[in-house]
This record gives structure tokens, C-alpha cells and sequence, in this order.
């Protein structure tokens, strides 16, 4: 029995991330909600400070809409404090959010842009 636990707790320990839950927020827009279904693509994120704010980017492949994915921010963006602007844009305090949607060969692309707000 002893032996059954250890080698499942080594199987739990050593499982490859395809096999972990989920991101439920954005690994680099630390309170940025992810669409459920959402894979980030950390690897090709951009961030840095400037004089004038922080400047974020970060992508996500879905397979869900650009309809849905802009319903899903509408709904969970402005509960975080942020106003939305048709079509693909939110403001808070002195940051916008831009969100830049792709679709190709069955993908979504969604490039989450934040920079000082203007």
C-alpha cells in the first residue's frame, strides 16, 4: 500500500502541465481574467516599464469566437474596475486594455495589449 501511494504521489508530482488545471488569470497581466478554454502563450509576452506607466502583452489561443470572447470581457472586465469602448478596447484608471483578435485555420489569437492610457 505504501509503494501504491508513493508512486502516485510521484505520478501527481512529476505529471507533465498538459495535464494541470487550467489558468483561471493571466500569468503576466497578473488581474487579467482568461476566457475559460483559453491557452496563454506566455513565451511571447512583452513587459516593461516606461516613464508614462507599464506596457503588457501577452497572447491566447481559444477556439471560442471573437463574439464570445468580447461578451465574455464585457461581462467580466468591468466588475475589476475597467469601462468598456467599442469594440475591442478597456480603460481604467490610467491604463487601457486593447484586445487584438485573430482567427486562422480554426484558432482564435487574442493579443492582450496594455499600455498608459492617453
Amino acid at each position: 500500500m505504501k509503494i501504491f501511494l508513493l508512486l502516485c504521489a510521484l505520478l501527481l508530482l512529476t505529471a507533465p502541465p498538459a495535464l494541470a488545471a487550467p489558468a483561471l488569470y493571466s500569468l503576466v497581466i497578473e488581474d487579467l481574467p482568461l476566457m475559460p478554454g483559453m491557452v496563454e502563450k506566455p513565451d511571447e509576452a512583452v513587459d516593461f516599464d516606461s516613464p508614462s506607466g507599464r506596457i503588457v502583452e501577452t497572447a491566447a489561443e481559444t477556439e471560442a469566437t471573437a463574439t464570445d470572447i468580447l461578451g465574455f470581457y464585457a461581462g467580466a472586465l468591468p466588475p475589476l474596475g475597467w469601462t468598456v469602448l467599442p469594440p475591442y478596447s478597456f480603460t481604467r484608471e490610467d491604463e487601457t486594455l486593447v484586445l487584438d483578435i485573430a482567427q486562422k485555420n480554426g484558432v482564435t489569437l487574442v493579443r492582450f495589449n496594455l499600455t498608459p492610457r492617453k
